[in-house]
């Protein structure tokens, strides 16, 4: 099965600097984003509104 991640995921996430619970909640899952919410989420953290957290194994799908 596929997770798919929107902002409000790694932002939710992000907030309690603990990104690694969402791969503990699916070990077998591959989780992934579109390069959308990724680009959203950097913006946010730019802005002050979301915590800087290691989100690099987080596949970004293009978007079409």
């Amino acid at each position: 099965m596929t997770i798919l991640l929107n902002n409000t995921i790694l932002a939710n996430f992000s907030e309690i600097a603990r990104p690694d619970l969402v791969r503990l909640a699916f070990p077998r899952e591959d989780i992934v984003t579109v390069a959308t919410v990724v680009t959203e989420h950097k913006n946010g953290v730019n802005e002050g509104h979301f915590l800087a957290c290691d989100w690099s194994w987080l596949v970004a799908l293009c978007n079409r």
